[in-house]
């Protein structure tokens, strides 16, 4: 398999005539985030590190399942990666199907722009990331790409 932070650095993701072929390799991400979630479980720390690619038929799966834990469950820390973790997780210290939806939301607006959704300062706190998080995120850019998406699926 080939990781999914892989693809994305090598500039394939980002190529105007593979919108579609996003949008597919997205969808198959969230069914295989949903299977989890079904079975009760949340995963904690999706980001593309997480997700391999087989490059025979472009399978994806997601790996590591160090912070996986029953839905509801609150953490002793605040596992995962900030630059994936929602405001809410890092509020509550609660990870819940809202969070990995959230993470799957951050890697799916990185594979269409070629850039985060928003900037994470290695000193900012967890309480000014959270507060600060939907800040320039929703411009017009993000919202027509939020309504095609929506229409596409």
């Amino acid at each position: 398999g080939q990781w999914l932070a892989s693809l994305e650095s090598s500039g394939r993701f980002f190529q105007p005539n593979v919108v579609k072929v996003k949008f597919t390799f997205f969808h198959d991400i969230i069914l295989s985030i949903q299977r989890m979630h079904k079975a009760g479980f949340v995963h904690c720390d999706i980001k593309p590190e997480n997700i391999v690619i087989d490059k025979t038929n472009l399978d994806n799966f997601i790996i590591d399942f160090q912070f996986v834990r029953q839905r509801g469950h609150r953490a002793k820390g605040r596992d995962g990666s900030k630059r994936y973790m929602s405001p809410q997780y890092i509020k509550t210290r609660i990870c819940d199907v809202d969070t990995d939806m959230w993470a799957a939301g951050v890697i799916l607006y990185s594979m269409m722009f070629d850039e985060p959704p928003f900037q994470i300062r290695t000193s900012q706190s967890d309480a000014q990331h959270a507060e600060g998080a939907f800040g320039g995120v929703f411009n017009e850019r993000t919202m027509a790409f939020t309504k095609a998406a929506l229409q596409r699926f």
